[in-house]
């Protein structure tokens, strides 16, 4: 029994392999990201799985929506915690990025989550392999807060820098 659940263990784990290749040396991704849900975040994305034209990674960050009104002494910034998972569609140079972000937000005693949306596009270029930059449409798909004295910063529009190693 054990020998047979070995060699199909062994051919399904070389299965998906004979399709595409693991072609990711480095699975690990820092970036700073500048509008989207967040005014300001750093981000950590971890490779799960790597093919030729697909690749899916986790997402982690921490982010700063608003800043504190200086003349409001009782005004805390809002911070985020955002979770999700990325897609990227193509090459390792150009490739298209869709993802969604559940985001959670603490101001004051009051903390709601947002899901938000990424669609955009990656660049990498050819001499500096592992730099990227991505920009894209960062639109909020569902929230559980809302409050009219507070307008929470949500630009649409979102860009990336970072690294890859």
């Amino acid at each position: 029994m054990t020998k047979y659940f070995f060699i199909i263990f062994i051919l399904f784990s070389s299965f998906d392999s004979f399709a595409q290749k693991d072609t990711l040396a480095h699975r690990h991704f820092g970036a700073m990201q500048f509008g989207g849900q967040t005014m300001v975040s750093f981000q950590y994305e971890y490779s799960i799985i790597s093919k030729t034209y697909f690749v899916l990674n986790t997402n982690v960050g921490l982010g700063l929506n608003e800043n504190a009104d200086d003349t409001d002494p009782s005004d805390r910034a809002i911070y985020g915690i955002h979770t999700g998972l990325i897609c990227l569609l193509g090459s390792k140079y150009i490739s298209l990025e869709l993802g969604v972000n559940p985001t959670t937000y603490f101001y004051k005693s009051t903390t709601f989550v947002n899901l938000n949306g990424w669609t955009g596009i990656r660049l990498s270029p050819k001499k500096m392999e592992s730099f990227y930059m991505a920009f894209g449409y960062t639109p909020r798909l569902y929230y559980t807060y809302s409050d009219p004295n507070n307008h929470f910063f949500n630009a649409v529009i979102g860009a990336k820098f970072g690294i890859n190693f």
